[in-house]
């Protein structure tokens, strides 16, 4: 079983090959494998099942994928990228939302693969434009999790006035902010790339009390004493 590392290595030659040939993926897959057959061992490598994941998902889901790229990617379209930029991007904004692997590990991962296939400027290309879909992609879960307390019915009366859920949620993407800034590091070494941790606790502050007046956080009519 190849190290996951060496998966993603793969997994970006495979995708390679599928955008300059424009071939189904399993065909792309199928004569990568078999040129390792020819160059590296008389044994055919195998496949393992990770690989497979990144590749067949990314794919699948490449018009989600393109589509945020393409919202952080500032004057770039998809097209006009390096191929071998825009496949390690697809390849790490699909790890990062179709599976449990740390946004940072994936991030870390990424930068790997541009220094190796790539350039320096690549670096810091992946690198900002994963660290946007990131924020996004967990600004985005923060509002789910408000939304669905925001609907939950009341328990045994107990009411949570706007402000006491704000300040749950503003010191739980506080705590991801925290574990971000503890986790491997981001871009160049000993740096972590900055978030905007306080954008994001106003912007949901700011939701709680548009919710002011209307209902409680936790719903349900006011019970007298």
């Amino acid at each position: 079983m190849p190290s996951r590392r060496r998966s993603r290595q793969r997994a970006l030659q495979i995708l390679y090959l599928w955008d300059v040939r424009r071939q189904p993926v399993e065909e792309a897959t199928r004569a990568y494998f078999d040129s390792l057959y020819s160059e590296e061992s008389r044994i055919q490598p195998q496949r393992d099942a990770f690989l497979d994941q990144l590749v067949t998902g990314s794919v699948e889901h490449l018009e989600e994928l393109d589509r945020q790229i393409g919202q952080h990617a500032e004057h770039w379209r998809i097209e006009r990228m390096p191929i071998v930029d825009r496949n390690i991007l697809r390849l790490a904004v699909y790890e990062m939302m179709h599976s449990d692997t740390p946004a940072p590990v994936v991030i870390d991962e990424a930068l790997e693969l541009a220094r190796r296939y790539s350039n320096e400027e690549s670096v810091l290309f992946v690198n900002g434009v994963l660290d946007a879909v990131h924020r996004d992609l967990e600004r985005a879960q923060l509002i789910e999790i408000f939304r669905a307390h925001l609907h939950r019915p009341a328990t045994r009366g107990v009411r949570m006035p706007a402000q006491v859920g704000a300040q749950i949620l503003i010191r739980a993407h506080r705590r991801v902010e925290q574990n971000r800034a503890t986790a491997q590091p981001l871009g160049k070494p000993g740096g972590v790339v900055p978030a905007q941790g306080t954008a994001n606790q106003a912007q949901l502050a700011g939701l709680f009390e548009q919710r002011r007046g209307q209902r409680d956080f936790g719903g349900g009519p006011r019970r007298g004493r």
